[in-house]
């Protein structure tokens, strides 16, 4: 299974989007009841799943991808991973930007502190796993470079119409 890991808000649904632009099934749907609150956010979806959901994962959605976020990692079945691919973004505006969210949410965390045990879960976890980071500040900049740089690290035999439909998905959200 391929995982999108990071923390909320720094890109992981948009490279979800990628990987279903190239070809890539999906585990979730994109959206699920817990977003209703949240769509403006993401308007083409999140791909991710509840927790306990995300707790039954099996063998079977080998080679399909899935969003799970640093801090379920430790609670994931870590051997059902084959690649790993984890989004970074800026602290200060994915903090910003999740501020906005959990309060649609009413969650309590601290924006800053849920980043921060996301990537430190991250960092111990991708010791065990094949994994690529990948800047949203980039993925935003050049998508034709991240996105090639992602098609390398999955060995993903594409055709050019759907590398060229995942770069236009970026162009098209920022």
């Amino acid at each position: 299974m391929i995982v999108v890991s990071g923390s909320s808000r720094t890109g992981t649904s948009m490279m979800m989007q990628t990987l279903k632009e190239l070809g890539i099934p999906m585990v979730a749907p994109a959206f699920i009841e817990g977003h209703s609150n949240i769509i403006k956010y993401n308007r083409k979806g999140f791909y991710e799943l509840e927790l306990e959901d995300l707790l039954k994962i099996k063998k079977e959605h080998y080679g399909k991808a899935l969003k799970v976020f640093g801090a379920a990692l430790s609670l994931f079945d870590i051997s059902l991973i084959s690649k790993m691919i984890v989004m970074v973004r800026n602290k200060e505006d994915a903090v910003k930007s999740t501020t906005e969210v959990y309060k649609a949410l009413n969650e309590s965390v601290d924006p800053s502190f849920a980043y921060d045990i996301n990537y430190e879960i991250i960092n111990m976890m991708c010791k065990e796993i094949s994994t690529i980071f990948i800047n949203f500040e980039d993925m935003i900049s050049d998508p034709e470079k991240e996105i090639k740089k992602v098609v390398e690290f999955l060995k993903i035999n594409n055709r050019e119409e759907k590398f060229n439909n995942a770069v236009k998905n970026i162009e098209l959200c920022h």
